[in-house]
This record gives structure tokens, sequence and C-alpha cells, in this order.
């Protein structure tokens, strides 16, 4: 798991570690609440390797308080105010979301109070 400048956490799971401790697509996807309560933290992300052909990576996105579902339509997904999915196919795409998801919390921060 890594954590952002501005608090967003995020973390990883590929294959290997999927196999390692026989987790399902599922199970993979689930570990994104690991991270929910990080002090601080108002965004946190699980990129979870899929193995297809294609390099699909499934992203689960979760904030408290800020909305995030406007990251993930960026990245070929969407969904619910503070709890979204999208997907992404390189490390570099991937990157991309966790940058555009800490420029917006570090925003977010700078504009709202009481969200700590």
């Amino acid at each position: 798991m890594k954590l952002t400048e501005n608090g967003v956490a995020y973390l990883f799971v590929d294959k290997a570690m999927q196999e390692q401790f026989g987790l399902s697509l599922e199970d993979a996807s689930a570990s994104v609440t690991c991270m929910d309560s990080i002090k601080g933290c108002l965004c946190w992300i699980a990129f979870i390797e899929t193995g297809d052909e294609k390099g699909t990576i499934r992203v689960r996105l979760r904030s408290r308080f800020a909305a995030i579902n406007h990251i993930a339509e960026q990245f070929r997904g969407g969904g619910h105010a503070c709890a979204s999915g999208a997907t992404v196919y390189s490390e570099e795409e991937l990157m991309q979301l966790v940058n555009a998801a800490d420029a917006w919390i570090k925003e977010y921060k700078e504009t709202n109070e009481g969200w700590l």
C-alpha cells in the first residue's frame, strides 16, 4: 500500500499475490475496504490485475465525503459519489488515475471544512 501526499491510499493486487493467497477477483477487490480507516485519508483505491489478455486492471475507488465518481468516469467507469469502479490497462494509466485522485483530494481539502 502507498499513500500520496494529499491522502489517497492505494494498493495493487497482482495475479501472483492473488494466487499466493488463493484470492478470487472478488476477494482481491474487497481489499479496498482495508484502507478505509487511515487517518487523514479521504480516498482509497484498489487496483486488481485480472490476468486477461488485454492486461485489464480493475479499479475500486472509495472515499469519505469527497465525490470521486467523476474520476472513475475519466477511466472507463462510474458509480456512486463515494463508491465507484473503473478500468485501466497499464501502469501509466494507473498512475494517471492516482494523480487525478490526489489532485482532487488536495482541492477538496483546501475548499471544504469538517472532513477530518
